[in-house]
């Protein structure tokens, strides 16, 4: 069962993967698989870097440094923390590399993961991450079919301070990361 929090998150979380892309691009349908995972950061803290990964040999997750290097001084030295955000919904299919997303059947491609020597997985070029950020509290999700976007901007992180609601993203300012 989805607790109501659960569920309005997950819509809060669409909605704003619906509000970081092109009206013309909504015509797809565009799906958002949101991971489990809350963490807690500083406010104030800089995303410094993400990447993919395997973790426990067959869950994709997104794992990201958040810093506090800008505000960093004396008595609070610089530090980077990560983040870990599996996503259990998709499944990796060891033979092909991919990970797949299954709805009604029919299996997407998510993210692929390289065989050569290092081993490197990336999101599917139809895809597109999304941190959701408010007041240092942390989520992710994955945006199937967001429409066009740079190929090389394949995270988009919301800092938005207040609460999430559908109101609140209205206006929102969008980083790409």
């Amino acid at each position: 069962m989805i607790s109501r929090g659960s569920s309005l998150l997950a819509t809060a979380i669409l909605a704003s993967c619906l509000l970081a892309i092109p009206h013309s691009a909504q015509a797809h349908d565009t799906i958002a698989i949101v991971s489990p995972g809350h963490e807690q950061t500083w406010p104030w803290a800089e995303l410094k870097n993400y990447s993919w990964t395997l973790s426990h040999g067959t869950r994709l997750a997104l794992v990201l440094t958040y810093s506090n290097q800008d505000l960093a001084s004396h008595d609070d030295p610089p530090r980077d923390e990560d983040f870990w955000f599996e996503f259990p919904s998709l499944r990796f299919d060891p033979a092909s590399g991919n990970f797949l997303y299954t709805a009604k059947g029919r299996s997407v491609v998510v993210a692929h993961r390289s065989n050569g020597f290092f081993k490197t997985t990336a999101l599917a070029p139809d895809t597109l991450a999304v941190v959701l950020r408010r007041n240092g509290a942390l989520r992710a999700a994955i945006a199937l079919h967001p429409g066009p976007h740079p190929a090389h901007q394949s995270l988009v992180e919301i800092n938005r301070p207040g609460p999430l609601t559908l109101q609140s993203l209205i206006g929102t300012t969008v980083e790409y990361h």
